[in-house]
């Protein structure tokens, strides 16, 4: 198996050629298998580096249809919950609003308080539904209430 950097950088020589001429043009990738497997050996790993959390930003933006690392990313929480502190510097729009997803399935202090600042950043590019409802449901969790949906 290649590296994340290999399999990120070999999607993005691929992207510069191919043709972004609809909304889910990354879906067209069809080495999603193996950098999907990149991003999740490098989440299940005892030791997430910062180069690593940069790479998955990446790969989780351009994953925006299918939501694979961000699933990944809920399988392995400890190392998710890094790359959501490093998202909230991130610029990539389709990387913050998966954060703010996973944020909503983890319970605690430390998600209740990255999310909020994704829903209370007004220069923030996530996109504020998902930051809402993932707020909403952390809410709900906090209070022992079920899931409102």
């Amino acid at each position: 198996m290649r590296s994340l950097a290999e399999e990120v950088k070999r999607f993005h020589e691929w992207a510069e050629n191919h043709p972004k001429d609809f909304g889910e043009w990354e879906t067209d990738y069809i080495e999603w298998p193996a950098l999907r497997a990149a991003a999740d050996q490098v989440l299940a790993s005892q030791a997430l580096h910062d180069d690593e959390i940069q790479l998955l930003l990446y790969a989780l933006a351009r994953d925006n249809e299918c939501e694979f690392i961000q699933a990944s990313m809920q399988e392995h929480p400890d190392n998710g919950m890094k790359v959501a502190h490093a998202a909230v510097e991130c610029p990539e729009p389709d990387a913050r609003w998966q954060v703010a997803v996973f944020l909503g399935s983890q319970d605690g202090d430390d998600a209740r308080m990255l999310l909020r600042r994704f829903v209370e950043d007004a220069t923030s590019t996530c996109a504020a539904a998902p930051c809402l409802r993932a707020l909403t449901r952390i809410r709900h969790l906090r209070k022992g209430s079920p899931n409102p949906g």
